[in-house]
C-alpha cells in the first residue's frame, strides 16, 4: 500500500516536471508569439507626421554613463528602433510613458536622455509622463497630439505588444501606422535539438500577457474598437 502510494507521488512528480519542462521549450513559446507578431507586419514606407514610443519599463536606480536610471533590455530595442526610424524620417518623436508606481523613476526622462545619446536634438522630443498602462498611453497621446495639431502618429512598440497598442489608440479615436520591433519569431523558422532544453519563461510570460490583457480589453472596452483598429491600420510586409 504505501509503494503503491510513493509511485503514485514519483509518477506526479515526474508529471509536473514533464509539464514545466514542456513550457519552457521555444517552440511551444514562438506558437503562441507568432501569432501576435504577425498582426500587424513592419511596413515598407511607413507615412506620418510623428514617432510614438510606447514605454516598457526601466531600472531605476542603476548606474549609467550619463546619469541614474537605464532601460531595460527589451525598452533598448524600442529605443534603438525610435532612433533609427527617426534618422530615416526626421519627425518629432513622443515618448509616452510615466510611473506605474509612486515610487518608481519617471520612465519618458530615462527614454529621452538615451535618445539624446545617440543623437535626437532635445528639441524634437516631447514627453507624456502620467500615463500607467497601454490604454493611458493611448489616451493622454492623443491628446497631446490634438493639441499639436498632429495627426498621423507612427507608433514604436514590440510586435507581441501591437496588438494591444492598436486597441488601445484606435478606442482613443485615432489612426495609427504600427512600426513593430523586438520580433522573437518569423516565417519559416527552424528548430534544433538545443531549443528543446528548458530556457526560461520569459517570451511565454510576454505571450500569455498579451492575450489575457487583449481579452480583458475586449470585455471591458468592446470589440469594436479592436476591429477598427486592425481595419483602419493595414500594414505591408517587408520584401
Amino acid at each position: 500500500m504505501i509503494y503503491k502510494k510513493r509511485q503514485a507521488c514519483g509518477v506526479g512528480i515526474l508529471a509536473m516536471a514533464a509539464f514545466m519542462w514542456c513550457l519552457g521549450v521555444t517552440p511551444l513559446a514562438d506558437r503562441l508569439l507568432i501569432g501576435l507578431e504577425n498582426v500587424y507586419p513592419l511596413p515598407i514606407n511607413p507615412q506620418g507626421d510623428v514617432i510614438v514610443m510606447l514605454g516598457g519599463s526601466v531600472y531605476g536606480g542603476a548606474t549609467d554613463m550619463t546619469g541614474e536610471g537605464a532601460p531595460t533590455p527589451g525598452s533598448c530595442e524600442r529605443i534603438l528602433t525610435t532612433a533609427r526610424l527617426y534618422r530615416k524620417m526626421k519627425l518629432p518623436v513622443i515618448l509616452t510613458g510615466g510611473r506605474v508606481l509612486v515610487h518608481q523613476p519617471l520612465m519618458g526622462t530615462i527614454y529621452k536622455r538615451m535618445l539624446v545619446d545617440l543623437g535626437i536634438p532635445e528639441n524634437d522630443i516631447l514627453l507624456e509622463m502620467r500615463s500607467r498602462d497601454t490604454i493611458e498611453n493611448a489616451r493622454y497621446t492623443v491628446a497631446l497630439c490634438q493639441r499639436r495639431k498632429l495627426k498621423r502618429p507612427i507608433i514604436v512598440t514590440h510586435a507581441a505588444h501591437m496588438p494591444r497598442a492598436v486597441f488601445s489608440f484606435a478606442h482613443a479615436g485615432m489612426t495609427v501606422t504600427p512600426f513593430p520591433c523586438g520580433f522573437r519569431t518569423w516565417p519559416g523558422k527552424t528548430y534544433h535539438w538545443p531549443d528543446l532544453m528548458p530556457r526560461g519563461y520569459d517570451n511565454l510570460g510576454v505571450a500569455l500577457h498579451e492575450y489575457l490583457g487583449l481579452y480583458y480589453y475586449e470585455w471591458v472596452i468592446g470589440r469594436h474598437a479592436m476591429i477598427k483598429g486592425a481595419q483602419e491600420s493595414p500594414g505591408q510586409n517587408m520584401s
